[in-house]
């Protein structure tokens, strides 16, 4: 089994930083923002293999995703063995504002 290289994409990482910012501000707790953070960091890090996770319902494929608290990681196989973590979306949002994130 190749080995995969994760590679986040700036909408990805600025949508973890968005995330990180609003926890800490509604809990005020730096342990908890960054609790948060690691454990979407921490699940990412777990695919072993493209389609390990679940074609995302509403994207239907290449998408595929990974639940983590209430967020959802979009993400997708490339070429040459990589992994696009494109990007993270609150599963409490509505569904079309999801679709939107990939026209």
């Amino acid at each position: 089994m190749a080995k995969f290289k994760l590679i986040w994409s700036e909408e990805a990482i600025d949508d973890l930083r968005r995330i990180y910012a609003i926890t800490f501000k509604f809990t005020k707790s730096r342990a908890g923002a960054q609790a948060v953070k690691r454990d979407i960091l921490d699940t990412a890090k777990t695919v072993v293999f493209a389609k390990q996770h679940q074609a995302d319902e509403f994207l239907g494929e290449p998408y595929r995703r990974m639940i983590v608290r209430q967020y959802r990681i979009v993400y997708k196989e490339m070429p040459k063995n990589e992994i696009h973590i494109l990007f993270l979306f609150n599963n409490r949002n509505s569904p079309t504002q999801l679709i939107q994130r990939i026209q």
